[in-house]
């Protein structure tokens, strides 16, 4: 019998089931707490450092919005080397050096080749060493002994800021001073520019991010900061700089960092991003070496003075590339559309539907996402029929149907579950619409303008992406609910099992039939 069978809990109705559908594709989704190990990169703009011993604290400013990132540029007649960070790498035992760090006339500080590269060359080699990494700040004779109980981005974002206000007297100057003031990532963004992503699953996630900062923040000045301000001053260590190191190690980490932890890669985290391009920071290890180098492998060749490239995964979204870079996404970017959906508690059949799941690996709340051009994916298809199992469906949950359940629900279940189904992801999806529909027009005419602000023109991209995913759902589900007397169910397919119905869904019991037997 079913164990939940006793407990003072109501199915769930179908309107409930719609209503939050609607809520989370009206991108009410959230985030779970930022993990940096998985490693993200940035958006190439750079502002010039102006820290000293007097002035401690991190000064702001607004650069001028760039248009997107190329797959590669000559560089200018105006280029002139970061020959400082050059030198640095170099003296600290940079190999392979066959591109340096260069700032450009608009101050990039972008990674350029010296001289012509072959397709398979090692770029630029950077000791483990010479990597920013948790080590690094928990290491630090000042501050590594408080920096030991943190997560690694708190860790390591803290000791960027120390090192930064220290200016030129820190060991890490050369490299902090390239980095930006700020990049395109919506982190940055004022909040008339956020007003731009109103609707979109985007806008929900990066407050995710900015009240997980604040959050973090207030924890540490209410603890750490004011229990050691010598260590930790108040005008150095503000919310302010806290969300610069946020922004800064979410857009330069590799993407997938081989040390299973954050780090940020001098010179090789210069390298500009390119949606054609697939090289990646790899692993180098030496002969009889004991630790592994860091390298970017070209993968394509390139001439004297081109700027290097990099990939951020074959797996990188549009909304990935808004959210942590700052970049707009360009026309071949894999756009999704992230859905949150649970099992409520309240359902009297939750315990038999979390026996079903734990089968499968899965728990009570699972994230799915729609890609655009593809069918929704039979993960959540089948997901969303276990939440909606009732009634006379409810026999699935069974003891003796557990082990096959999830196979069943991989088909339409029943006819009712189904149109519950689709009837859920339409009201959830044109709710999502409706929410966009009002900025259509400023959108588009945003994505025509060849001088489009950047950041107008990533929140014009990501909203027309979700626009465009939005509509391609709608549209499947509708089309499936005016099929939904065709289908077959599981109910059918059983007796198809048996030999009592024929591929037309004919019965194949007939008198001879019945004679024969009886």
């Amino acid at each position: 019998t079913s164990r939940a069978g006793g407990r003072c809990r109501r199915p769930l109705a179908a309107a409930e089931l719609a209503t939050a559908l609607a809520a989370t594709m009206a991108a009410r989704t959230l985030l779970p707490p930022p993990t940096l190990s998985t490693g993200l990169r940035r958006s190439t703009r750079r502002a010039s450092v102006s820290c000293s011993a007097a002035r401690l604290a991190l000064q702001r400013h607004v650069v001028s919005p760039r248009g997107p990132a190329r797959r590669a540029v000559r560089c200018s007649a105006g280029m002139q080397a970061s020959s400082q960070l050059a030198s640095w790498l170099q003296s600290k035992g940079a190999k392979d050096v066959k591109a340096i760090p260069v700032e450009t006339d608009d101050g990039d500080c972008v990674l350029v080749a010296l001289d012509n590269i072959q397709k398979g060359d090692s770029v630029l080699t950077i000791p483990r060493d010479l990597c920013l990494t948790v080590e690094v700040a928990q290491d630090c004779p000042v501050s590594g002994q408080f920096l030991r109980t943190l997560n690694p981005w708190l860790a390591v974002g803290l000791f960027m800021i120390r090192e930064r206000a220290a200016g030129e007297a820190s060991p890490w100057a050369p490299y902090l001073a390239t980095l930006p003031e700020e990049t395109d990532a919506p982190v940055f963004w004022s909040n008339a520019e956020l007003k731009h992503l109103e609707g979109t699953q985007l806008a929900f996630q990066v407050q995710n991010y900015l009240d997980y900062i604040q959050g973090e923040y207030t924890t540490l000045a209410d603890g750490l900061f004011a229990n050691n301000p010598d260590i930790f001053p108040a005008d150095v260590f503000t919310i302010e700089n806290l969300i610069w190191a946020f922004g800064i190690l979410r857009s330069r980490t590799p993407p997938v960092c081989p040390w299973d932890k954050l780090a940020l890669v001098p010179g090789i985290d210069s390298a500009v991003y390119a949606s054609d391009c697939s090289a990646m920071v790899e692993e180098k290890k030496g002969f009889l070496s004991q630790t592994a180098d860091l390298t970017l492998v070209a993968d394509r060749p390139y001439v004297k003075d081109e700027v290097i490239n990099i990939s951020y995964g074959p797996d990188t979204t549009s909304s990935t590339l808004a959210l942590e870079y700052g970049i707009p996404a360009p026309l071949n970017a894999s756009q999704v559309f992230q859905l949150t959906v649970e099992v409520p508690e309240t359902d009297r059949f939750y315990d038999d539907k979390l026996d079903v799941l734990e089968l499968q690996g899965m728990a009570t709340e699972e994230t799915f996402y729609l890609t655009k051009g593809e069918s929704p994916p039979d993960g959540f298809m089948a997901f969303m029929r276990l939440i909606g199992l009732d009634g006379p469906d409810a026999f699935h949950l069974e003891p003796l149907f557990r082990e096959e359940a999830w196979t069943h629900l991989s088909s339409p279940i029943s006819r009712p579950n189904e149109e519950n189904l689709v009837n859920s992801m339409i009201a959830g999806a044109q709710a999502a619409l409706d929410a966009l529909k009002d900025t259509r027009a400023s959108d588009v005419e945003a994505l025509k303008n060849p001088a489009c602000p950047r950041r107008r023109l990533i929140a014009a991209r990501v909203r027309e992406g979700e626009r465009e995913i939005l509509m391609e759902a709608l549209g499947w589900f509708e089309e499936r609910k005016a099929k939904l007397d065709n289908l077959v169910y599981y109910a059918e397919r059983r007796l198809q099992n048996l030999g009592l119905l024929d591929e037309n869904m004919e019965s194949t019991f007939t008198d001879d039939t019945f004679n024969a037997r009886f």
